[in-house]
């Protein structure tokens, strides 16, 4: 019997940032890590793609797209906050 081969997505974020990501186990990990470490970057030019053509590039790249946008969106909440309680205390 033939071994199948997984399914792997490639991510550019931005210029020089790629991820490569096998679609079966796929390691978020890795995904969220980036993001948070480049977190004022833009992501809305990012590349997605996949070494097999039925697999759906654009609602994936789609849903990265909204979940990084409200994950930027919560962080700069969280800092406005943070900021507005560090001038209450000094």
């Amino acid at each position: 019997m033939e071994k199948k081969k997984n399914l792997m997505i490639k991510i550019k974020l931005f210029d020089g940032c790629d991820l490569d990501m096998d679609a079966t186990t796929p390691n978020l990990d890795e995904l969220i890590k980036k993001i948070v470490e480049n977190r004022d970057k833009d992501f809305t030019k990012l590349i997605v793609s996949c070494d097999d053509d039925s697999f759906d590039i654009d609602s994936f790249k789609d849903a990265l797209l909204k979940s990084i946008e409200t994950f930027q969106k919560n962080i700069k909440i969280n800092q406005n906050e943070l900021t507005t309680i560090l001038k209450l205390i000094v």
